[in-house]
């Protein structure tokens, strides 16, 4: 489709920073993981609307032992794509690492 999804290369400070990175770097909408942040970064330009995703993390936020406070985001994507290669991301953020919403809908861990 429209969207290009891949590890990422290029880390930046904020959350939504490396997507926009990546964004300017690959200039087309991205989806990555490599930060293991939960940001969006939106652009419309001639081409037409563009997003890049940074996706987050499922991995534990604590007991790293090389980062006492890590600056990531329990977090995860489904993405929808249409005929045409449109698509539509849903950033689903894990609240206090038992719960998501997603349509509506709370997911809780059992």
């Amino acid at each position: 489709g429209k969207l290009m999804v891949t590890h990422g290369f290029i880390v930046a400070q904020d959350s939504g920073a490396s997507a926009k990175r990546h964004f300017q770097r690959l200039g087309t909408s991205v989806l990555i993981g490599h930060t293991h942040r939960a940001g969006i970064f939106h652009r419309r330009n001639q081409t037409g609307d563009h997003a890049a995703y940074e996706n987050g993390c499922l991995c534990q936020l604590n007991g790293l032992g090389y980062a006492q406070f890590p600056d990531w985001q329990q977090a995860f994507s489904v993405v929808d794509v249409f005929p045409g290669g449109l698509f539509n991301v849903t950033l689903l953020r894990i609240l206090a690492r038992r719960a998501f919403i997603y349509g509506g809908t709370v997911v809780r861990r059992k």
